[in-house]
């Protein structure tokens, strides 16, 4: 698998628990000790962990930009609202895990369904 995911801590436990059993590497900002810290500084700790952030907070958008004024790499962030459902949106990150490369989503913001 290509890409390594970090799961930002309002993200339900069992997409987490699903997608490590189908073989995705992935952790989540609650075992790294990122839990209620600075949405920005989370993003910057997913790029030092050659992670991509996941989250259902859409949000996240609005901070992305702080990176694209500062021209500071990420390594991309993943948007899905929790309306897309558990089953969807673990089929969709196994996907992205499985078919792109790091540099596919590197400094981007991308919304689930692609």
């Amino acid at each position: 698998m290509s890409l390594k995911l970090l799961m930002d801590e309002h993200v339900a436990k069992a997409i987490t628990t699903e997608l490590l059993a189908r073989g995705v590497d992935v952790t989540t900002a609650q075992a790294i000790g990122a839990r209620h810290i600075d949405d920005v500084e989370l993003i910057r700790r997913a790029t030092a962990m050659g992670r991509v952030l996941f989250t259902n907070d859409k949000g996240f958008a609005e901070h992305v930009t702080v990176f694209y004024e500062r021209q500071e790499d990420f390594t991309g962030v993943i948007f899905a609202p929790q309306t897309l459902g558990i089953g969807p949106t673990v089929k969709y990150l196994q996907l992205a895990a499985e078919l792109l490369e790091p540099d596919e989503v590197g400094n981007l913001f991308s919304r689930l369904p692609l």
